[in-house]
């Protein structure tokens, strides 16, 4: 398997020529001849190194490439390479962020392949250590990844709630957009970032005379750090005015938490107004209102968002999958994604399985789940058949065992232990929980997968 995936922008064919003879059968080669070819091949997050001709004949240079590489992916592993190999060069290839500068004429086959080896095994351990990092900060990044107009307008919002301490965040959005991920942004870019985050939903709320100093309550339990309230419309109206007055109260010090209200709006676009939302809250409330966008209204993101969640999955070691191929891509693009971002990193999960189980390294639109892998025509009628069926849990259940029940029919399965194996999971329990959650959710779903319904039918994980 190659070791690899490598973009290489150069404008010169004997030079291509060169790294492809020496680095031809260890790594994965993609060439461009041009600016623009590299613009149609490039994704940020699928290419393991990017090799930089600091000098192109047309178009801009290198070095400007590079610069707007880097506002897609900052640890995008990149060698840049010049015939001119003075000092001055290699300073400024370095100081644009490249990890090492290669002179074109002095290197040997076994030289470049030693220094795309180093630089890809650097780039592969800076995102694992973000990797891990996002795992120690709850499993998300710790902003909202994009580049969207509307991702930028969202997180300058943020920035601007974090830094307003007498104000109270009230941020608006789908399900699946990000709006517990919204709430740690403002916890963590606040005045109080190593204090405690705490979030609990609005209805698990209930008032009595030791709510505000009952070290018990949640409002206790945030002291020094922030309180979020998932589905803050739910909130009695007496609780949520009590918790606005002691939180704008003249008295309040340091330690009352700051309380962020997260709200969830339909798909239908209704009024996100938090006044109107939350019928108690008065018109002169002293609020920092942040609307989180759907990805519907923001399809130029998912490119970005889906090579995210591959390499995620490529740092945690749960994939080989080296890239989204052009097909699949088109089919993510095009889909309407009534779960948003939540729903689309559940998909590129599981394609990730999907293209492990094929022996493959690029997922296919065939990888992809049922209503996005069939064709256009096709995802129209299953979506005529099905227009009331948007609950994304039960399209992710039914994809998962419909992968199972391939790997059963196709490869022959009969034993648990294989069909672990085969899916990618790292134990037999992990697999027979979510096959035994899958089932007793949606019932319905046994009938359609029959193969998988036997083989888990003798035992259930405790």
């Amino acid at each position: 398997m190659p070791g690899g995936q490598v973009l290489i922008l150069d404008d010169e064919a004997a030079f291509r020529a060169r790294v492809r003879a020496s680095l031809s059968g260890l790594h994965r080669l993609v060439e461009a001849a041009s600016e623009e070819e590299f613009r149609a091949k490039y994704r940020p997050l699928q290419f393991d190194l990017l090799l930089l001709d600091m000098r192109l004949r047309q178009g801009r240079e290198g070095l400007d490439v590079l610069r707007e590489v880097y506002s897609q992916d900052e640890l995008q592993p990149v060698i840049m390479v010049s015939a001119y190999g003075d000092t001055e060069s290699a300073i400024e290839a370095v100081g644009a962020g490249a990890i090492m500068f290669l002179h074109k004429q002095e290197f040997s086959p076994s030289l470049l392949g030693r220094m795309v080896e180093a630089v890809i095994e650097q780039g592969r351990l800076r995102r694992q250590v973000r990797a891990l990092r996002q795992i120690a900060w709850a499993d998300d990044p710790e902003t909202l990844l994009g580049n969207s107009t509307a991702v930028r307008e969202a997180a300058a919002g943020l920035r601007t709630a974090a830094g307003n301490p007498g104000r109270i965040p009230v941020v608006v959005g789908e399900r699946g957009t990000g709006t517990s991920l919204a709430a740690r942004v403002i916890h963590r870019h606040g005045e109080r970032p190593d204090g405690p985050f705490l979030e609990i939903e609005s209805w698990r709320l209930k008032q009595g005379d030791s709510f505000f100093n009952d070290r018990f309550s949640p409002w206790v339990q945030a002291t020094w750090g922030t309180l979020a309230l998932d589905g803050a419309e739910r909130l009695e109206a007496a609780t949520g005015r009590s918790l606005v007055e002691h939180f704008q109260a003249p008295l309040t010090d340091e330690r009352t938490p700051k309380v962020i209200f997260l709200l969830h709006e339909g798909t239908r676009g209704q009024d996100t107004s938090p006044v109107t939302a939350i019928p108690w809250l008065s018109a002169d409330a002293a609020l920092a209102p942040v609307r989180l966008p759907p990805l519907r209204e923001r399809r130029e993101d998912i490119p970005l968002l889906a090579a995210h969640f591959l390499q995620a999955q490529r740092a945690a070691g749960h994939t080989p999958t080296l890239s989204i191929g052009a097909k699949a891509m088109e089919r993510l693009e095009a889909h309407h994604w009534p779960g948003n971002v939540r729903e689309l990193r559940n998909a590129v999960e599981f394609a990730t399985l999907q293209t492990a189980a094929s022996d493959s390294t690029e997922v296919g639109a065939e990888h992809l789940p049922a209503e996005l892998a069939a064709d256009g025509a096709h995802q129209v009628r299953r979506a005529s058949e099905r227009v009331a069926d948007w609950d994304y849990r039960r399209h992710l259940a039914r994809s998962e065992l419909d992968l199972a029940e391939r790997a059963i029919r196709e490869r022959g399965i009969s034993q648990k232990a294989a069909l672990v194996r085969a899916l990618g999971y790292t134990d037999r329990f992990t697999l027979a929980r979510r096959i035994h959650k899958a089932l007793a959710q949606f019932p319905g779903l046994g009938e359609e997968f029959p193969a998988v319904t036997r083989l888990f039918q003798r035992t259930r994980p405790k």
